[in-house]
């Protein structure tokens, strides 16, 4: 992560403006670290949706668990 923050930082101070050809090379770069990390975002939502899916999946099983054992309890007092 922090790779990608130095990354991020442009350290050009020169201030010529002779070379156009290199500050387009420089936006290219930039955009490139762009799409790399949009990539990245991407990526990792990809692999975390489906665990917090899971996630709520396991959750609803086990409220719907407590509320079953619940009625239960209730069935039987009420038979007593």
């Amino acid at each position: 992560m922090m790779m990608m923050m130095m990354m991020m930082i442009d350290d050009d101070d020169d201030d010529d403006d002779d070379d156009d050809d290199d500050d387009d090379d420089n936006d290219d770069d930039e955009n490139a670290d762009m799409l790399m990390m949009l990539m990245l975002l991407l990526l990792m939502m990809m692999l975390l949706m489906p665990l917090l899916m899971l996630l709520l999946l396991l959750m609803m099983m086990m409220m719907m668990k407590r509320r079953r054992r619940r009625r239960g309890e209730r069935r039987r007092r009420q038979q007593i």
